[in-house]
């Protein structure tokens, strides 16, 4: 990646970008890591696959997806109950 006048993006701009967006949006989290957080949780909300999650973020496969997520995804046993209960 390159500025505009051609020379490289060095590690020290995006961290000073990344400290900038600290000051405005206040305590977003200690560092870079938490964009991937953030950006996993709103995959999930948006009721996206554990395996297309995983494969977004950059996980190994979807166990370690499902591993540090599992409690965001919407539990089904009540709907799963009401159409089990439906069939009977």
């Amino acid at each position: 990646m390159f500025q505009e006048n051609g020379k490289p993006l060095l590690r020290t701009h995006f961290q000073a970008a990344w400290n900038d967006a600290r000051k405005e949006l206040g305590n977003i989290g200690p560092g870079w890591h938490q964009l991937r957080h953030y950006h996993a949780s709103a995959l999930i909300s948006r009721d996206f696959s554990p395996v297309a999650v995983a494969s977004r973020v950059g996980h190994k496969d979807a166990n370690k997806t499902l591993r540090t997520y599992s409690h965001m995804w919407f539990d089904e046993d009540d709907r799963l109950a009401e159409a089990s209960e439906a069939n009977i």
